[in-house]
Parts: C-alpha cells; structure tokens; sequence
C-alpha cells in the first residue's frame, strides 16, 4: 500500500505514489521490509465554528517512520490546518493515530493519547507561535524538555546539556540570556524550533519553519532536521511554501488544494509543470538543479514594456 492512501481530485493530473510503482525484475535484491508507521490519518476534516465551511475535507494518509512528508499547495488550501489537527491542537473529524508500531492487524481502533505521551511523541512549531513574557532563549528552549520530566521534578545535568546542543547548531548560544521579546522574527524561529528539537519527539509538524530566514540560516536549520531524521529515525511532516526546499529534503510531496488532497508521491512526479501550474493558477517553468532536484521558476503572465518612454 502507498504511504499516502487518499485517492487524487477528480481530474487532477496523476502523480503516481512510489508504492504503487510495480516490482524490479525477479531475482533481483530482495524488497526490504517496509518502515512502520508513524502516523496515521483516517479522513481528517477541519472546520471553525459550527456553520463555518470545511477547510480540511476527508484527508487520509500514512507517514512511515523516519519520513519527510511535505505538505504544498497555494495560500489557503488547509495545510497548517491540518498540522494543528495532527498535533491534536484543533478539533477535527475523522483520526490520527500515532503508530510507532506496525498495527495490530485486528481491526481494534487506538486508543487517544494522553497529553504527556502526545508531547512525547509530537512536537510541533508554529508559524505564529505564542510566547511566554519575561522568559530568556534558553529558559524557553529548556521547556522543550518538560515532558520528559517527573512530577515537580526539575530539569537535570542531562537535561540542559541536550538544550545547549541545540543552542548550539542553531547558532543561538551567544543568545541563551536574552529575553524573547528582544530577539528578531529570524532569530525567534530558530528558537522556536530549537525548543521543539530539545523535545526529543518522535514526530516533528513544522509549519513554514524557515520562512522568516535568510537563505543561509534557513538551508542550516532543513540540513539539521534532515541529520537529526536520520540519526534519531525522527518523523516530520512540515508545510512549505518554497517548493524547490521541498522537493530537496522531502521524501514525498502531498499538495493540498481547497482543503483536499489533490496530488501526492516523490517530489519529480508532483514538482511538475501541469500540476503546479494547474493548482497555483499560474504558469510555472521546471529546471534542474546540478544535483538534479526541481527548481521551479513562475513565469510572468505579462510581458514588460520595454519601450523607452519619449524624452520631453
């Protein structure tokens, strides 16, 4: 089965998922044994308010263990929605399961986790986080740790230790006194992230995590979740905006429009002319990058006018 099981839009040019490719040759190298599942979501919908309309309508996928899954789609189209809703943030139709484990196999529902072993699990980041007044950067981040901490047990050796790494490879030592409110927008979501990685989840939701970044800081911060997935089996399942980071780090691509799943699969069959240019309403030119990843360039609808306007 693929790891992302809702059918596409009706019309919507197909990306196949790589689940649904068929086998190599016989007497090749035997298929190696599938990742289990981190996540599960069971026709998830999203609406605010009673009389509000949907903004996530009946979206169902899996996301193995140590996958990147990375939400697209235009302004609106409901991936932070569905985000908060993964995170339990947001009241929602439909499940989310949290599955470490290969299921059971006998049909039983899971059980909802408890608050703690949420935060255990899940650790999220916001695009607009709140902040807590008078509190310093590595006050903050330290937070990241409290639920993995006893009853009116205090943070330990441990503890602070994994916090300053942290500080550390975001490049936010030099910043560990100062308080939140004195840090800028950049700098706030490299913090912000930083208390979630010290969280040491097992599932990682960001939403537009660099998108107050320069390009040196924001490469930094998807190469150190991309190294952290990888040495610790970590999950993420991230909304981006800018689609050629997306097609770099993501194992598969799931773009979302009008609150549906409209296309999904590895980043060269959604990352593709028609697609893109279908769902953002805009045309869109595909290149390739020197290590081959998509680099996609809107074009302009208009032609400048290139005339010299007449001197008096």
């Amino acid at each position: 089965m693929s790891a992302l099981t809702r059918p596409l839009a009706p019309g919507a040019p197909a990306a196949v998922p790589a689940g649904d490719r068929p086998p190599g040759p016989a007497g090749g190298q035997p298929t190696a044994a599938p990742a289990p599942t981190a996540v599960s979501l069971d026709r998830v919908g999203v609406r605010y308010g009673r009389s509000g309309p949907p903004v996530v309508r009946d979206i169902s996928f899996d996301v193995a263990a140590g996958e990147w899954l990375a939400l697209i789609g235009p302004n609106g189209a409901g991936k932070s929605s569905l985000l908060r809703a993964t995170a339990g943030l947001v009241a929602h139709t439909g499940t989310v399961s949290l599955t470490q484990a290969p299921q059971a196999g006998d049909g039983s529902p899971h059980r909802p986790p408890s608050p703690r072993t949420r935060a255990r699990s899940i650790a999220y980041v916001a695009q607009q986080p709140e902040l807590p007044p008078g509190m310093s950067v590595a006050e903050y981040v330290l937070l990241g740790r409290t639920a993995h901490l006893g009853w009116l047990r205090a943070e330990g050796r441990a503890d602070r230790r994994a916090a300053a790494d942290v500080l550390d490879r975001l490049d936010l030592t030099r910043f560990g006194s100062r308080d939140l409110t004195a840090m800028s927008g950049g700098e706030l979501q490299r913090v912000v992230l930083a208390r979630a990685l010290v969280q040491e989840a097992e599932v990682l939701l960001l939403d537009e995590p660099t998108s107050a970044l320069d390009l040196g800081h924001g490469i930094g911060v998807l190469e150190l979740v991309d190294e952290l997935r990888r040495d610790r089996n970590l999950t993420v399942i991230s909304a981006m905006h800018d689609l050629g980071s997306a097609g770099r780090f993501a194992d598969r691509l799931a773009l979302l429009h009008q609150g549906e799943l409209a296309a999904h699969g590895p980043p060269d069959e959604v990352l593709t002319e028609p697609i893109l240019s279908r769902y953002y309403q805009t045309p869109v030119e595909v290149l390739r990058s020197a290590d081959g990843t998509a680099v996609v360039v809107p074009l302009r609808t208009t032609r400048p006018n290139t005339q010299k306007r007449a001197q008096p």
